[in-house]
């Protein structure tokens, strides 16, 4: 979503929807010291977002969309955002601060950075192959049978934080049941 907005309402506009969107998730998720790390690392990567399209990065003659160059944007947006978390990782959690914690810290957070990378890719890449679906068939993507697709992606979503909610698993705000 940060990229988006920052690609299509400008620079600024993409650093506030990536922060004001750390801060939203986490109502559901949980508050936390955290929250200001995320929130300025979601900004940085619609800043960013917006300063490539602007540069151009990301546009054809023709007005179509370079595929590669946004989808290695959005690998590269999930490691951003795991550059600005890990330093916080380090500063707040590795006792003593010593060069071989930092590097152990990092060595073990670069699977997730990597899979939040991939996973990045994978959700620009379906939803642009459902808007090429769209104009190859003629379907107008604003008509119900196209946002349908997306309102059952946030209902899957939805219901995951219910369901944890639900069970106790601690990442919403409500107090965890005694045990």
């Amino acid at each position: 979503i940060a990229i988006i907005a920052g690609a299509t309402l400008g620079r600024r506009n993409g650093f506030m929807v990536g922060a004001l969107a750390a801060l939203t998730s986490n109502f559901f998720f949980g508050q936390g010291m955290w929250t200001p790390w995320q929130m300025y690392a979601w900004g940085l990567v619609g800043y960013v977002g917006g300063a490539l399209t602007y540069a151009g990065a990301f546009d054809r003659a023709d007005g179509t969309v370079r595929m590669p160059a946004l989808l290695a944007y959005g690998f590269a947006s999930g490691l951003l955002y795991g550059v600005v978390i890990n330093a916080y990782d380090i500063i707040g959690f590795v006792q003593p601060l010593t060069w071989a914690g930092a590097v152990a810290r990092l060595a073990t957070a670069v699977p997730f950075d990597i899979t939040h990378g991939l996973a990045t890719c994978g959700n620009q890449y379906c939803r642009s192959a459902i808007l090429k679906l769209c104009r190859f068939t003629g379907l107008d993507w604003r008509r119900p049978t196209i946002p349908a697709f997306f309102k059952i992606e946030q209902a899957v979503y939805l219901r995951f934080y219910y369901y944890g909610i639900a069970h106790g698993w601690g990442f919403a705000i409500q107090p965890r049941k005694p045990a």
